[in-house]
């Protein structure tokens, strides 16, 4: 899926003409869909045991945030440039949460392997999820603290009805 879908022609046209989404074409049989409207990629990463989280396979797009296929049951595969979110992806690899690729046979490798192994799969989902929860209690934490840190509020008087 293109991070901008505005691309997905351009994309279309660089994987032979794929189908978009955007053009409600049909998946039939192509090796390629283009998923070039917002809001869907979830649904993918749900319908899949294994995502490539390919915004880091060029330098210059840096990666693409792996939670959302982390809490969605996707095993992660990713390129060697995660700059955009290397704290995470640090955690991730030293979790064993995600693989990292850097060449069309490595691709290839970590699927093959991530496919045929369930027990592989699931150990590195799991790895995967426990990190992305830290984030999420992280988070929480943060919001609590600085709620704290907030001036109460006056409550908002009842209003007081008469019986009749």
């Amino acid at each position: 899926m293109p991070r901008h879908p505005e691309r997905g022609a351009d994309i279309a046209k660089l994987a032979d003409a794929a189908p978009r989404r955007a053009l409600r074409q049909p998946i039939a049989d192509a090796p390629v869909y283009i998923a070039d409207t917002l809001g869907e990629l979830g649904l993918f990463y749900d319908l899949s045991p294994i995502a490539l989280v390919a915004g880091s396979l060029l330098p210059h797009l840096k990666g693409h945030n792996p939670i959302e296929p982390a809490k969605l049951g996707a095993a992660i595969v990713t390129g060697p440039h995660v700059e955009s979110f290397q704290d995470l992806f640090d955690a991730l690899f030293a979790a064993g949460g995600a693989a990292s690729v850097d060449t069309p046979s490595s691709i290839a490798a970590a699927i093959t392997v991530l496919w045929r192994d369930d027990a592989s799969r699931t150990e590195q989902l799991d790895a995967a999820r426990r990190v992305a929860a830290q984030g999420a209690d992280a988070f929480t934490h943060t919001l609590t603290s600085l709620s704290a840190l907030l001036p109460p509020q006056p409550r908002a008087p009842r209003a007081v009805h008469a019986s009749a």
